[in-house]
Formats: structure tokens, C-alpha cells, sequence
């Protein structure tokens, strides 16, 4: 009786093990799903609803930013999403984030300023001191 019982859960295990295993690896497929698109001269916008026909994700823009960006061409067959948003908005001033099923695409942040010489040659000389005017130590 002890035998069937420890058979008995050692083929539960196995049989759970199995299914966390399958569960898994359709899980990580379906993160990766395969896009192929041959479009020419088209906006953004239709684009993005390719990419939403093929792939369930939904995208949130402005529509100013993508009338700015002008129109892209492209031809992919089974690339990854990530892929396919780096060729479209390659030289367009814009970035994506994914989020779940959700694509931002908004503009670039501007890059920051360099330094200017003035500020980094300038000497400033003078004597730090306490309140009743001594200099502080070393």
C-alpha cells in the first residue's frame, strides 16, 4: 500500500513538473511573436495598425508627432516586435515603450547641453570661514 501511494506521487510530480514546463515555454512564445510586413511609403499610423492586426498590442501616440515623422517603408518577414519599431522610427526622432500589450511612441527626449569652457575655467578664489570669522580647518 505504502508502494502504490509513493508511485502515486512520484507520477503526480512528474505529470506537474510536465505541465509547469509546457505552460512555460507557450508562455515565452507568445512574448515573441513573429510580425511580417511589406509596406511602402506609409504612414506610422497604418503601421501601427498592421502591427496591431498581427500582434493584439495597442498603441498610444499623438497624432502630431507621427504626422511629423513623415512616411516609412518596410519589409520584414518573422521579426520580433522590437525589431520591427527600431526599423520604423530609425531617423525619426522618436522612441516606444512596451508595457503588457501596450506601445508608447513619443518624441525624444532633447539631448542636454555641454558643458561651456567658460563655466569650467573659471577660478574662484576666496577664504571659507565660521561665524566669528575664522577659518575653518583643513
Amino acid at each position: 500500500m505504502k508502494k502504490l501511494i509513493a508511485a502515486m506521487r512520484t507520477g503526480m510530480l512528474c505529470l506537474l513538473l510536465t505541465l509547469l514546463i509546457c505552460l512555460r515555454t507557450t508562455g515565452a512564445a507568445g512574448m515573441q511573436q513573429q510580425i511580417s510586413l511589406s509596406l511602402q511609403n506609409a504612414t506610422l499610423e497604418q503601421v501601427f495598425d498592421a502591427i496591431r492586426e498581427q500582434t493584439g498590442y495597442y498603441f498610444l501616440y499623438t497624432n502630431d508627432i507621427v504626422k511629423k515623422a513623415g512616411k516609412v517603408s518596410i519589409d520584414v518577414k518573422g521579426a520580433d516586435i522590437d525589431r520591427v519599431l527600431r526599423m520604423c522610427l530609425s531617423g525619426k526622432q522618436l522612441t516606444y515603450r512596451i508595457i503588457d500589450k501596450t506601445i508608447t511612441i513619443r518624441e525624444q527626449a532633447a539631448p542636454l547641453p555641454a558643458k561651456t569652457s567658460a563655466v569650467a575655467d573659471t577660478l574662484i578664489r576666496g577664504k571659507v570661514t565660521d561665524e566669528k570669522n575664522n577659518p575653518l580647518p583643513v
